[in-house]
């Protein structure tokens, strides 16, 4: 192993509550950020492992960072992998960020009556994730692609129901929405770039086991 103090791995954690999340279990380790030199604009920052450095990333980015080896390794969530063309190693699911890919309509409607519809709409980000899981019912839909305020589409007539990630639910009650049928589990999962993982294979399985133990302690500890 070389003894340089150049990191030599990046660890991409994700933007938004999934990294929010990570931070707090990584907290502590040797893995955890530290205080970048370069100050509040910095864009990596150092670890307590001197060959490891962490950047901050969106999910889609992460991975096509990942993908392409500019990150060693990364956490982002199922649903991104499912949607996206980058080819990562899936090592594990990592047990947090937990929730529910699911099908919603309005208040009243049922899943037989949606799913009979001539000419069905739904509303979502998730083509991919929807896409499949209509085929396997053996039912046809357009697909109406969104990024943001999904919630509104069936109200502003844009679409008869959505397809969107759902944790308590409290979104889909204040848009008088009801989830009729789960798509998919959604979960943080632990990403690879296939040929550094073939290239540094025990360095990289030593420090993916450091994450996942400080995941599994603090899924204990709640």
């Amino acid at each position: 192993m070389s003894t340089t103090t150049e990191p030599r791995f990046v660890l991409a954690l994700p933007k938004g509550r999934l990294g929010e999340d990570l931070a707090k279990m990584l907290a502590g380790t040797r893995l955890a950020p530290r205080a970048s030199e370069a100050g509040p604009r910095a864009l990596t920052f150092p670890t307590g492992d001197p060959r490891l450095s962490v950047v901050w990333l969106k999910g889609h980015d992460l991975l096509r960072y990942v993908a392409s080896g500019a990150a060693t390794f990364g956490v982002v969530g199922s649903d991104v992998i499912e949607e996206s063309d980058d080819d990562v190693l899936e090592l594990s699911d990592l047990g947090f960020g937990e929730c529910t890919l699911s099908l919603a309509a309005p208040s009243g409607v049922t899943l037989q009556g949606l799913l009979s519809q001539p000419h069905l709409r739904l509303a979502t980000k998730f083509a991919r994730a929807t896409a499949a899981w209509l085929d396997r019912r053996a039912v046809t839909a357009e697909l109406v692609t969104i990024e943001s305020s999904v919630e509104i589409a069936p109200r502003l007539g844009l679409a008869h129901a959505i397809v969107d990630l759902v944790q308590s639910g409290a979104t889909l009650r204040d848009n008088d929405l009801q989830v009729l049928a789960d798509v998919a589990r959604v979960s943080a999962r632990l990403v690879m770039n296939r040929g550094a993982y073939l290239t540094f294979r025990e360095d990289l399985r030593a420090l993916s086991s450091e994450l996942r133990e400080a995941c599994a302690r603090r899924a204990a500890a709640t």
